[in-house]
């Protein structure tokens, strides 16, 4: 082998010897760790909807319905058992069961509608005693005007002498100018008179037409 060969031999071995080498010592390749999930909250979140409650119905049958004033309303039902009992006692007479129901129909903490049928009673049980039974209601303050119409609407079918009592304690009450309207109305259409608002006047001129009508027999 000529020198030029033996040189170029050695040459080619050196540069594979470098290669081998560099290879076998080259840095390792690090590769990023994945990015860390943060653990989830072990706080359970709870949706609006499920946060609600619902309360047995055992405990909410009693509960009263919301009411804006901040009472609790009477059902106008509660008071038949009252209304039946008295209809139905057979040691009270007419007077005194018209009296019974009447302490109802005064009764400021029934319903409306109670009360309402507890006078509707009342009227059925005061014929002919009329003034002793319902004048009484009519000046009293804890009658309202809508029961106070209903009672004179009920004295337009009955005695004369009767529907002008009743227009008087009306035009005596405290109440609404439509009532005092109706009431001294009807009194202008029995007597043939017009006195206004003036109580007094109306009542001398009852006087005066309750003994024409009571000859008459009305």
């Amino acid at each position: 082998m000529s020198r030029r060969n033996s040189l170029l031999f050695t040459s080619c071995l050196v540069i594979a010897v470098l290669a081998v080498g560099l290879w076998f010592f080259r840095p390792a390749t690090t590769q990023s760790p994945p990015d860390k999930v943060p653990p989830a909250s072990s706080t359970k979140v709870i949706p609006p909807s499920a946060a609600k409650v619902a309360l047995p119905a055992a405990l909410t049958a009693h509960i009263p319905e919301a009411n804006p004033t901040g009472a609790i309303a009477v059902s106008p039902r509660e008071s038949l058992p009252a209304i039946d009992a008295i209809l139905r006692d057979t040691s009270l007479d007419n007077i005194a069961s018209a009296r019974a129901l009447g302490a109802l129909v005064q009764d400021a903490t029934l319903s409306q509608e109670a009360r309402a049928e507890a006078l509707a009673h009342m009227l059925n049980l005061s014929v002919n005693n009329e003034a002793a039974l319902l004048l009484p209601l009519l000046k009293s303050p804890d009658l309202p005007d809508s029961l106070a119409t209903t009672i004179l609407t009920d004295a337009l079918n009955r005695p004369l002498v009767w529907q002008a009592d009743a227009c008087l304690a009306i035009m005596a009450r405290k109440t609404g100018k439509d009532l005092h309207t109706q009431a001294s109305e009807h009194l202008a259409f029995l007597t043939d008179e017009d006195h206004g608002d003036d109580v007094n006047a109306w009542t001398l001129a009852v006087r005066t037409a309750r003994a024409k009508w009571e000859a008459a027999g009305q």
